[in-house]
């Protein structure tokens, strides 16, 4: 140790770091958020507390014919858990199917064991950066009986029915997509008048009436970029494997739909889940999912051609079944920098390393950008976990198939219960019921799950049947079931917001915040029949980066709604919800580094906001 120097600790420095994080917390303490003034629900968990009808309780025990939770007592143990977050009294809820039963009534649960709650209590943990989990909000879900419900329901059941549908087939080449926009564009909810709407209702309206109900805007996202090009953003197609390899400039760079992730590849060929064969459209394997089974990794696959492209709202549902959540824009953050996509001008280092004497990388960087590309998904998942479970416990549009199941087919000894629910079905268009019904029917008639026939499964209706119709086949195993692309069917977590979409709104901003969102792609490609490559398509005019990664955070979210598992509104407003809380974590970021510099953001609603270190 004859030559080693030693350098003592800094102690202004270290008082300095602690000025810095204390100034930091100030800030965020007084900054300004949405949720500040509380939050609210759409009331229908005290409007209906005997049924808890509006209300999320999948896993607690259900009744076997109609699927209304057993007890009211469980459900405030469950809310309990949710409150106080205490792992003994989460563990003492109600899980299953309650004392008695078992998961007997579909083939498809025979014997599996119970699925547990998603991180319940997540929404009670602090994080030292950005807006704590509380401080941001969303406005009240639509409520069971409104005409907004009608319309986010018929989106749903049209969406089952055109899982299979590729979409470059979409705009002229499909009849269940044209009478989709068709029963979408009658409907009332965006023809009726504005009387009774929120501020926040008004907007969505508003939304879905700009952007459209035809075959080139239907089951499209609202976004700036939307509506221009593919329906799929180029972000979930193309490739641009250059290490060694093509040049930017020729367009088989990224027909490839290799990702160059370093010194390997990622493949943005997804597996390719059986097509025409949907799940929980029995009521028996209904009652069990209701019921909590765990059924995951139930769902049929491809044996030939097992990997393609994105080519179908069914593929598209198996990306987001399976993706690790920020994957999609981790993939189009490696994109852009294989590209060689700019940065923001506003960042520090941007001039020729003879004049900067230094260059981007453990600041302003590949390395900073992924960074804080994945720091903010927790941050973003705390919140969203408190909006669902805290907040809404909105139920999942599965549930709500459910009770319409009961109106559509009575049960023996139901009086008044579903009321709201036939209040709800004056907004559906009693064509598309016969759609789903038929559409079940065959799936119950044709499907085999675990080598029992579906048709075989519990149904309450057909077991009421006298002997005499049993005889003269007058059974029919038809269902008002919302046909799901998953077996499991949702997560076990309430549908408001949505977690796929709050992760989507935080990473796309953090992305549009580091790149130059102005600039704009070369080329543009769609899937080719089946899916098995890309082709170049052209365009009236060249996709900019802002455009296709919003398009990016609609696909990924309105993804879940093409597999059933989550409502148009969960899109739209839990994606303003994770930009709020990607800026506020930016803007606190910001105050750690000692050059003077901006980020120029567009934001989802149009506005571009500033953000600057000083």
């Amino acid at each position: 140790m004859e030559h080693y120097v030693h350098i003592p600790i800094d102690y202004d420095r270290r008082n300095q770091a602690y000025n810095v994080r204390e100034r930091t917390a100030v800030f965020s303490r007084d900054a300004s958020y949405s949720g500040d003034d509380g939050h609210v629900t759409n009331g229908d968990e005290k409007r209906f507390p005997a049924t808890l009808l509006g209300t999320f309780t999948k896993g607690l025990p259900h009744d076997r014919d109609t699927a209304l939770p057993l007890s009211r007592a469980d459900f405030k143990l469950f809310v309990r858990g949710i409150d106080r977050g205490i792992p003994k009294e989460i563990a003492e809820i109600p899980l299953g199917p309650g004392s008695g039963n078992s998961f007997n009534n579909s083939a498809m649960a025979a014997g599996v064991e119970v699925r547990a709650w998603e991180s319940m209590a997540a929404g009670l943990a602090f994080t030292l950066e950005g807006p704590d989990a509380q401080r941001v909000t969303m406005p009240p879900a639509p409520q069971i009986d409104s005409v907004e419900l009608g319309y986010e329901m018929t989106e749903s059941y049209w969406m089952a029915l055109c899982r299979d549908i590729p979409f470059n087939q979409f705009q002229n080449r499909s009849d269940d997509v044209a009478q989709a926009a068709k029963c979408l564009a009658a409907h009332p909810w965006v023809n009726g008048n504005n009387q009774g709407l929120n501020e926040a209702q008004q907007v969505r309206k508003q939304l879905e009436i700009n952007r459209g109900l035809d075959t080139d805007a239907v089951f499209r996202g609202v976004l700036t970029g939307d509506d221009v090009g593919p329906y799929l953003s180029q972000f979930l197609l193309i490739g641009c494997d250059t290490l060694g390899g093509l040049s930017l400039d020729n367009p088989e760079t990224y027909s490839t739909g290799l990702i160059r992730y370093g010194a390997i590849q990622v493949d943005q060929r997804v597996r390719r889940a059986l097509p025409l064969r949907d799940y929980m459209t029995s009521w028996g394997s209904y009652i069990d999912v209701t019921n909590a089974a765990d059924v995951r990794g139930s769902e049929s696959y491809a044996t030939s051609d097992t990997h393609r492209f994105i080519h179908t709202p069914r593929d598209l549902s198996t990306y987001v079944h399976y993706d690790a959540l920020y994957e999609p824009y981790l993939n189009a953050c490696l994109l852009l920098l294989a590209m060689g996509v700019d940065l923001d001008p506003g960042l520090p280092f941007g001039k020729p390393d003879k004049v900067d004497k230094q260059t981007r990388f453990a600041l302003y960087g590949p390395p900073h950008i992924l960074s804080v590309l994945v720091e903010v998904v927790t941050k973003a998942l705390k919140a969203v976990r408190f909006q669902k479970f805290g907040v809404h416990r909105r139920p999942r549009p599965e549930t709500v198939a459910g009770w319409i199941d009961c109106v559509q087919r009575p049960r023996k000894g139901i009086t008044n219960e579903f009321k709201p629910i036939e209040k709800l079905l004056k907004y559906i268009d009693e064509d598309l019921l016969t759609k789903i019904y038929d559409h079940n029917e065959e799936q119950n008639d044709t499907q085999i799950d675990r080598d029992v026939p579906r048709k075989n499964d519990y149904d309450p209706v057909n077991q009421c049947q006298t002997q005499t119709q049993q005889l003269n086949n007058e059974s029919s195993n038809g269902t008002y079931l919302l046909p799901m692309a998953f077996a499991e069917g949702s997560p076990m977590h309430p549908a408001y917001g949505a977690g796929h979409a709050t992760v989507a709104g935080a990473c796309t901003t953090v992305l549009k915040a580091f790149f130059d969102t102005e600039a704009k792609l070369p080329f543009a490609f769609t899937t080719m029949a089946h899916g098995r490559g890309l082709r170049q398509v052209r365009l009236n005019e060249k996709l900019t980066v802002e455009g296709e990664l919003n398009k990016l955070a609609s696909n990924i979210s309105i993804g879940r709604n093409w597999a059933g598992v989550h409502w148009k509104s969960d899109y739209t407003e839990s994606i303003k919800m994770g930009e709020e809380i990607a800026l506020g974590f930016l803007r606190e970021q910001m105050a750690v580094y000692t050059e003077s510099f901006t980020l120029k953001v567009p934001k989802f609603d149009g506005e571009v906001v500033t953000l600057s270190s000083k």
